[in-house]
């Protein structure tokens, strides 16, 4: 049986990757039914998407690559109106469903407080998470974080409205999200930083995403591997 929403992933680059070869199967395992499976950016060998669409990284930052992914996407009229966005290091690690709620995790003002305690010192994505939440303050807008590594359903022509009307905001996931008021759960972030340490506390969860590093040599990559060992529909079997 088909689902009603494509899944999109952006991949910076055509380098080999081993995280979306096993997202990938994650998804053939635990998601239910779906449409297409698109890959927007690169490619790597061995993974056939659905459809793929090439776009050269041409902009210097991460987040403005990805800002411009975005529009990209959701300017592709083959895609369904509304999609499951992934990133290449989420995986399904229970089964799911793509009419499974929105997920936040607390407040902006709660992520910079976080972020710039002096254990943790200040990055450049908080000064961004500042200008964000100095918006939704001036326009009384709520104020949910929705910057977690963890699947999230997108409107292509909502998305685009408000890319348009806020065009210097980069974290689109949360300008989406309190614009349109979409509301979801609170179930915190998924995501496997470090190689090394406990990762007892995201076993549990219904979704996990990781790191380079973490995924390669830590605990977390182990058990994401031996869980999906199956190569799945988008791979190419040589």
């Amino acid at each position: 049986m088909r689902g009603k929403y494509d899944i999109v992933y952006m991949v910076k680059d055509s380098a080999p990757n081993e995280e979306l070869r096993y997202s990938l199967r994650s998804i053939e395992k635990n998601w239910g039914p779906h449409g297409n499976v698109w890959i927007f950016g690169g490619c790597p060998d061995g993974i056939a998407p659905d459809r793929f669409v090439p776009v050269e990284m041409i902009l210097p930052g991460k987040w403005e690559n990805t800002h411009r992914l975005m529009k990209i996407i959701c300017q592709t009229a083959d895609i369904s109106e509304d999609f499951w966005f992934f990133n290449d290091d989420f995986f399904v690690m229970r089964p799911a469903s793509e009419d499974m709620p929105q997920m936040y995790n607390g407040t902006i003002p709660e992520v910079i407080r976080a972020v710039e305690s002096p254990d943790a010192g200040v990055r450049y994505w908080t000064d961004q998470l500042h200008i964000l939440d100095d918006l939704f303050r001036r326009e009384g807008m709520s104020c949910l974080n929705y910057e977690v590594h963890k699947p999230m359903l997108i409107n292509r022509r909502k998305m685009l409205d408000v890319m348009d009307r806020y065009r210097t905001i980069l974290f689109t996931r949360s300008l989406y999200g309190n614009v349109f008021h979409i509301g979801g759960e609170d179930g915190g972030d998924v995501l496997v930083k470090y190689a090394y340490g406990n990762i007892d506390w995201v076993l549990d969860q219904s979704f996990v995403s990781t790191t380079e590093d973490s995924f390669a040599k830590g605990e977390i990559g182990e058990r994401i591997r031996g869980r999906f060992p199956q190569p799945c529909a988008w791979e190419v079997q040589t």
